[in-house]
């Protein structure tokens, strides 16, 4: 009994131990906070069709709750979006990630991704803009 409960005692100061260490937090129902974009739109310019553009949008959580993104729409399927999926900290950052295929696409293009999260408002709207040409050995005749 006189080693048990030494032992018992290390277990749970090593358990409240690693817990202290985690800083993120997850946002309870109902905590909204802010969010701040440097930029909403890119226009990648001209490029081949075939070419796939990349481009990251970062944020940053200007409220006092963490931030999380419960889904991200892009309005087509030739637009793909990667983005942090965890609580982002007050005053931390974050990003999402577009990749713009243009297989198949021609001409002017305008893209847009919705992320939906404890913010106000809930949902903002990013921006992809450009051309894609088409080489000639391809083009309708």
């Amino acid at each position: 009994m006189k080693r048990i409960l030494p032992l018992l005692s290390f277990v749970i100061i090593a358990l409240f131990a690693c817990n202290s260490e985690h800083t993120e937090t997850t946002p309870q129902k109902g905590d909204t906070t802010t969010v701040e974009f440097p930029e909403t739109s890119f226009d990648f310019g001209t490029i081949e069709q075939g070419e796939q553009i990349m481009h990251t949008f970062k944020f940053k959580n200007t409220g006092d709750k963490p931030m999380l993104i419960s889904q991200v729409h892009t309005s087509c399927g030739c637009t793909v979006a990667d983005y942090t999926d965890k609580p982002v900290n007050p005053q931390s950052e974050g990003y999402i990630k577009v990749t713009f295929n243009s297989a198949g696409k021609h001409g002017e293009q305008y893209k847009t991704i919705t992320i939906v999260a404890n913010t106000k408002p809930e949902k903002t709207q990013l921006i992809i803009t450009g051309t894609v040409n088409v080489p000639e050995n391809q083009q309708l005749n």
